[in-house]
């Protein structure tokens, strides 16, 4: 028969991070968030993300304390495409970028030009969305 110790339990995860944003691109608070997030080593699995909600039942509110965390050193596309995944409305966009950001920080560099990673697609059909979006409204928008 066998019997489970406390040695033989899993160690315990980091607790969860919750991150609260403006209602709809909140581009400032996310980069402070990420900035954040990367400082505390925190797993994009350990992150729940939270636009345009003040507090939720854990209590979880936008960090005013003050304190910059370091700025991340990241390619060129990837800032890019996070300006651009930030404008559109799904509610799992500062997720899906907190993961590709978290994911070329620790080896995968070259990430965006891997097109058959599912992130790296979703991503691209998000931006490609506000771009197109972007194209109409600047097209077809007269004075």
């Amino acid at each position: 028969m066998d019997t489970l110790s406390l040695f033989d339990a899993p160690a315990l995860q980091q607790p969860l991070v919750g991150v609260t944003l403006k209602e709809g691109a909140d581009l400032d608070g996310f980069r402070a968030a990420l900035r954040r997030l990367i400082a505390q080593r925190t797993a994009p699995d350990q992150a729940i993300w939270n636009p345009g909600i003040e507090a939720d039942f854990l209590g979880n509110t936008r960090w005013t304390d003050g304190v910059e965390a370091p700025p991340v050193a990241l390619p060129r596309a990837v800032g890019e495409i996070i300006q651009r995944v930030v404008c559109h409305r799904d509610p799992e966009r500062y997720a899906l970028l907190y993961t590709l950001v978290w994911r070329v920080l620790h080896g995968e560099r070259a990430l965006l030009e891997v097109s058959s990673d599912s992130l790296v697609h979703r991503l691209e059909m998000l931006s490609k969305a506000v771009r197109r979006d972007l194209h109409k409204m600047h097209a077809f928008v007269r004075f």
